[in-house]
């Protein structure tokens, strides 16, 4: 079989399908596809993938998929014309439009552009991230002429622009695209009524994560201040940037923190089919008063022996002297401190209905068990009446809040 080698891929510059990715914050934090630049082989990363490679997003067209991929191939003698085939996670594949080999020979340079990808009629936005195989089609019958060795891509295909107030349209943040998108191996074969529940609990969960094993956010159990939401308490906006850009140690959270991650999350998901956000009537809402929560997992603290049946928010050094309360008490102990507020993001679901996604608590989104956590099932009445063993007043202020 000839030699065939991948070398650099980019997408093409300009194109109407372009999206821009940004990762961090302020002027100096440029876009994340340099030069549209995408892989190249020649740019060591850290890790075990010894290829450079940069995170791309495209407004998803079926037929134009502005890639363009430049490698080598020994080629027969005789000019031909050939496909390019990328396969990547799940299956998912893409074809080139034809070129000419020209006069062929050892290490002869090709260019393939615009790829097509013919068996996905997306009904949602997607990710496709690991290693990509790369196969040399001959174009009069599309047999295989050659198999290049794997590159690593990381590519989000969006229906269109996100939700986010005050950013513009067209550039993502990674780190919220990181959170949101899903594989499309996840998404393959899924009926139109089943993708938003996927979704929604693949997002949930994944921000779950971002307080397991000893990750840099966790729930402050001392006041339940937060270190970018204190400004929300006061009416004015959320610091996404405080969340992102963790310090070495790890930093703390509150519910109000939570509920504006999930909901600039959720958003950055962009459009449905047809226009309109994917995921509808986001929105960051507040009870006040709360009560007191049912035992179960605090965000940050799940896997801690010590917490993981919590029913006690506020236990460190709650105590007298400073000391800590137990974490898990009586229902009528009088060291049990309640939510005197909770925030908390809702969406109206394809059905028109307002459901509910809180990550502060594993019981706060109400199931079973853990392992389907986060389904956004929840209605707001059979959410309050599932986290709660006292409710602190029968009397709610529901206020929606600008992120």
């Amino acid at each position: 079989m000839a030699t065939f080698t991948v070398t650099d891929i980019s997408r093409v510059n300009g194109d109407v399908n372009n999206y821009n990715i940004r990762q961090g914050f302020g002027a100096a934090h440029a876009s994340t596809v340099v030069n549209d630049a995408i892989f190249d082989r020649t740019e060591p990363v850290p890790g075990p993938v010894d290829q450079g490679q940069h995170p791309v997003a495209f407004r998803f067209d079926a037929n134009h998929i502005p890639l363009t991929v430049r490698g080598t191939c020994d080629f027969p003698l005789a000019a031909a014309n050939y496909r390019l085939r990328g396969t990547g996670p799940g299956n998912f594949q893409i074809t080139s439009q034809s070129f000419n080999s020209g006069p062929g020979g050892a290490n002869v340079a090709f260019t393939a552009t615009v790829f097509s990808n013919g068996a996905l009629n997306p009904l949602s936005p997607f990710k496709v991230a690991g290693n990509w195989q790369w196969t040399m089609l001959r174009a009069a019958d599309n047999s295989t002429l050659a198999i290049a060795p794997t590159t690593r891509l990381e590519m989000y295909f969006l229906l269109g622009p996100h939700s986010h107030p005050g950013i513009f349209a067209t550039t993502f943040f990674l780190e919220l695209l990181r959170l949101s998108a899903p594989d499309y191996v996840t998404l393959a074969g899924l009926a139109a009524g089943a993708l938003e529940a996927r979704i929604i609990r693949d997002i949930a969960a994944r921000l779950w994560n971002t307080g397991v094993n000893g990750a840099p956010l966790y729930y402050d159990c001392r006041r339940g201040y937060g270190g970018a939401s204190q400004h929300i308490l006061n009416g004015t906006e959320f610091n996404l940037e405080t969340i992102i850009t963790k310090p070495p140690n790890r930093c703390t959270c509150n519910c109000y923190d939570l509920a504006c991650l999930v909901k600039l999350t959720v958003d950055s998901l962009g459009q449905r089919p047809g226009g309109g956000a994917f995921v509808a009537g986001v929105a960051v809402t507040y009870d006040r008063p709360f009560g007191y929560i049912t035992p179960g997992p605090l965000f940050g603290w799940q896997n801690s022996p010590a917490h993981i049946n919590c029913n006690n928010p506020f236990w460190q050094n709650a105590g007298v002297g400073g000391a800590d309360d137990p974490w898990n008490v009586a229902k009528d102990d009088a060291r049990r401190q309640p939510f005197l507020s909770h925030c908390y993001t809702v969406f109206t679901n394809t059905a028109g209905q307002q459901r509910v996604v809180d990550i502060c608590h594993g019981n706060l989104n109400p199931v079973t068990n853990l392992a389907t956590l986060f389904d956004g099932v929840s209605d707001v009445q059979g959410y309050r009446d599932t986290a709660l063993d006292t409710p602190a007043s029968n009397v709610f202020t529901i206020t929606a809040l600008s992120v």
